[in-house]
């Protein structure tokens, strides 16, 4: 039997296996980063941080577009290739350490140290831009501040860091000094600080609640006036909670961290929220670079317990 006698599966059946057996294998990487098995894959999340320095004085304000192709630098810049077009979630968080001028025997700390002792707000703005076909026709820029979450239908996305004029890659200037001094502030006409900012963004893609969904639970019993954290089971997508103890006031807020920076310090990654007056906790997507849950802040003289539920979608 020769090729134009067998059936088309048969005769398609070949070419599949040569692919597969030239790709580069099946490494964890995100659809649409090369490889001929690439449709083997099933990755719904795209992560990226970038390491940079700038002046105070040289942000741009937000209603004011960055001049030249070195003003905006990727995050991510493939989210979403090679997968129909579905609803994304896109995530930015940064943690940043400031030096204030005149900037003499500091030094370019590595990310590891501004993770677990930089601010959670972020003077620098992002840009993200989507589309449902090849190109990217959807825009918008938008401060990062304490951390953003913003949901779009679309099939191509990418988010780049609008760049402050004399911004520096830090990732290629660690433990070297800060150099120079930034212009003055227009403002206050005063020299301006160095800020260190480690830019986290995700993209999440998203599916529709009509698929199976598996549970686990967890209990989180906290002591009086201690801060406990308990982890977050691997793979699950959000989580929902009540707290069934009941010390005056009530817990305002528990924490998403990530995991242990250095002895004992975890960068907190965002909040959740609840109503004091039913002491739930609402369902809420896990940032993708949290790992535990923490109990937030002690209450003294009263031990809490929490019942959280975290949700998976295989």
């Amino acid at each position: 039997m020769d090729a134009r006698t067998r059936s088309p599966a048969a005769r398609r059946l070949p070419t599949r296996q040569v692919r597969s057996r030239g790709s580069v294998g099946h490494t964890r990487r995100p659809l649409g980063t090369g490889g001929a098995s690439r449709r083997l894959l099933n990755l719904d999340q795209w992560a990226q941080r970038r390491y940079i320095g700038y002046n105070s004085s040289q942000i741009p304000p937000i209603d004011r577009p960055p001049v030249g192709s070195a003003a905006l630098t990727p995050l991510i810049k493939d989210a979403g290739t090679g997968c129909p077009p579905g609803q994304y979630t896109v995530s930015v968080i940064a943690a940043e350490t400031i030096f204030t001028d005149p900037f003499v025997g500091d030094i370019i700390p590595p990310p590891a140290v501004v993770a677990a002792q930089g601010a959670g707000v972020s003077e620098l703005q992002v840009r993200v831009e989507w589309g449902l076909g090849a190109g990217v026709n959807n825009r918008l820029d938008l401060d990062i501040g304490a951390g953003f979450e913003l949901s779009l239908v679309g099939q191509v996305i990418a988010v780049s860091i609008i760049l402050p004029n004399g911004a520096v890659d830090l990732d290629s200037q660690i433990g070297q000094p800060i150099q120079g001094t930034g212009p003055l502030d227009p403002v206050t006409g005063l020299p301006g600080a160095f800020h260190n900012a480690l830019v986290y963004g995700t993209v999440n893609r998203q599916d529709a609640y009509t698929r199976q969904e598996w549970q686990i639970t967890r209990a989180l019993n906290v002591p009086a006036a201690a801060t406990v954290r308990v982890a977050i089971p691997p793979g699950v997508d959000y989580v929902e909670g009540l707290e069934i103890s009941t010390p005056a006031g009530g817990t305002a807020a528990l924490n998403f961290v990530t995991g242990e920076q250095q002895p004992g310090v975890f960068l907190d990654v965002g909040q959740w929220s609840v109503s004091t007056t039913a002491r739930r906790f609402p369902r809420v997507r896990i940032p993708g670079n949290a790992r535990f849950i923490e109990s937030g802040a002690p209450v003294p003289g009263a031990a809490r317990l929490f019942l959280l539920t975290f949700t998976s979608r295989p």
